[in-house]
């Protein structure tokens, strides 16, 4: 939520969201372990709390989804038409965040022009032209 929410809502709500999640993220991680029964119990409650918050996130990225078609990527994955190799060199929070923030900017007409998202493109080149050298099967099937 800390690094995709920020993405997702109006400039002028992040400044106090980002401070709300700090000072929940210190009561979590100060209950977590050693807690009183009440301690966690209102731990529970906070994680109860959130349930909407990750609804409307799950949400906004379920439409941005939708709407850069990459559901259509996701069907034709599990019917088998398609393989999706790596070609990322971060983890999967960071693609994932990289992939919501262009998304978002493309709805609004811009371009992200992050470097990570060169890393991306170089490796999936790189990756296909190995592929297309090596003589195998096309890389699309009919």
């Amino acid at each position: 939520m800390r690094r995709v929410a920020p993405i997702l809502m109006p400039a002028g709500d992040v400044p106090a969201f980002q401070d709300g999640i700090a000072e929940v993220d210190g009561f979590l991680r100060s209950t977590a372990r050693v807690g009183s029964p009440a301690q966690r119990s209102f731990r529970a409650g906070l994680f109860q709390k959130f349930a909407p918050i990750q609804r409307t996130l799950s949400e906004a990225v379920q439409e941005i989804t939708e709407d850069a078609g990459i559901d259509q990527l996701a069907h034709a994955r599990a019917k088998g038409l398609l393989k999706i190799e790596n070609a990322d060199p971060g983890v999967a929070m960071d693609l994932l965040v990289l992939c919501i923030l262009s998304a978002k900017l493309t709805q609004s007409g811009d371009r992200n022009e992050d470097s990570h998202m060169d890393r991306i493109v170089e490796t999936f080149v790189d990756k296909l032209s190995k592929h297309l050298s090596s003589g195998r099967e096309s890389p699309i099937r009919r």
